[in-house]
């Protein structure tokens, strides 16, 4: 009797939704993240089989498709490492740690900008505008890119360069809107 007082309470389809959308959250957050590992070591096993058989073309590109799994997650990584840098005020380590991501050409915006906050942060203030350019180029549509930009130099005072990329923004998603 209590059992079913307890299956036809609110209370237990509450905790049972919740449930269900942890045991999801959990599976589509893990899970995606062996697939991939597990692809890399299978993409890289074929490509040394491939050489080993003389199919060069066939195992550069096997190769290839694993580095570019490696290489994503080595960005994730040193993303991390950076982070804990910044926590520790070590910023010139993490500028030369978001510098080592930049090289890899597989750099996001996101990784200009935080790279450009320790350039003003630590007074570079003409290497954080290189910085916020770069940020905008790789993806000029991100409308977040700018609003982040904008606080950061208003944070330190930079008010008239804040403004600038504000009205650049303001002015370029204006002529996006009114030509669709």
């Amino acid at each position: 009797m209590r059992w079913r007082q307890l299956l036809d309470s609110k209370y237990f389809f509450t905790v049972s939704c919740l449930g269900y959308i942890f045991l999801l959250t959990s599976i589509l957050v893990l899970v995606p993240d062996r697939i991939e590992e597990h692809s890399m070591h299978i993409l890289w096993k074929e490509g040394k089989i491939a050489e080993e058989q003389g199919d060069y073309d066939n195992a550069v590109q096997k190769l290839e498709e694993a580095m570019n799994c490696m290489v994503k997650k080595e960005i994730e990584l040193v993303d991390e490492l950076a982070q804990v840098k910044v926590k520790m005020n070590q910023f010139d380590e993490a500028i030369k740690l978001y510098t080592r991501i930049i090289k890899t050409d597989d750099a996001k915006s996101d990784i200009y900008v935080k790279r450009g906050f320790l350039y003003i942060h630590t007074g570079n203030y003409s290497q954080a505008l290189e910085d916020y350019q770069n940020a905008i180029k790789k993806e000029p549509y991100k409308e977040e890119i700018y609003e982040t930009i904008v606080q950061q130099l208003e944070s330190y005072g930079y008010l008239e360069a804040a403004a600038v990329f504000r009205d650049t923004a303001n002015r370029f998603f204006k002529k996006i809107s009114t030509d669709q």
